[in-house]
């Protein structure tokens, strides 16, 4: 008989044989090796994005104040420059004629188009008088156009001949090269803006775009 007092060992048995164990360790270490691997790239990367937004919202402003610096010196240019205008209109009957203002466009065929935007007495940017005669048959225009008036004024004839003889009266000048670097950087605005929408939406606000 076994003596009541004597301890009993109990002995538990690993389920991986003692080769194995180095295996999983470094198994273990390597994957952990690999997650901060992961997560300090993923913070780099973070950062570096951090930093070209930045860059690029700079920029971005760096052309947006040239862009507004060259728009109010032309303004004020504009402003200080108006040229005078007179003409006189038929408004009624045969071979009446009337003012427009708008611009001319070239379709697909090479077709070149007259495209009506406004009439001269509603456009703010022109200062414009008209006087009828005793019986309202004419109109004597007096129009003061500033230098850097955008859009082209025309005198549109009417009759069953020529039902639509533009006559141009008033065109802008042509656009100077410092004009031409401004949409290029307009263009490049835009394109350093993509994937903001916040900021697109202010630079088109106020770019009037």
């Amino acid at each position: 008989m076994e003596d009541a007092g004597e301890s009993h060992r109990i002995s538990i048995v690993n389920p991986f044989p003692r080769r194995l164990r180095p295996r999983v360790e470094r198994k273990r270490g390597a994957e952990g090796k690999s997650a901060i691997v992961r997560n300090a790239l993923s913070l780099k990367k973070n950062v570096l994005t951090k930093r070209m937004e930045s860059v690029r919202i700079k920029e971005v402003v760096r052309y947006v104040q040239k862009i507004l610096s060259i728009q109010i010196l032309n303004s004020q240019r504009g402003s200080k420059v108006m040229q005078r205008i007179e003409i006189t209109t038929k408004p009624n009957g045969a071979g009446r004629n009337w003012l427009e203002v708008g611009y001319f466009e070239t379709d697909g065929f090479g077709r070149k188009e007259w495209v009506k935007k406004d009439v001269p007495h509603q456009d703010r940017r022109l200062k414009a008088d008209r006087r009828y005669s005793d019986r309202a048959e004419t109109i004597d225009w007096i129009l003061l156009v500033p230098d850097n008036y955008p859009l082209t004024i025309i005198k549109m004839n009417y009759d069953r001949l020529s039902p639509r003889k533009v006559d141009v009266i008033w065109e802008p000048k042509a656009t100077s090269q410092e004009e031409l670097n401004s949409e290029d950087e307009i263009k490049r605005i835009f394109e350093l803006a993509q994937g903001n929408d916040e900021l697109l939406v202010l630079l088109k606000k106020v770019l009037n775009r």
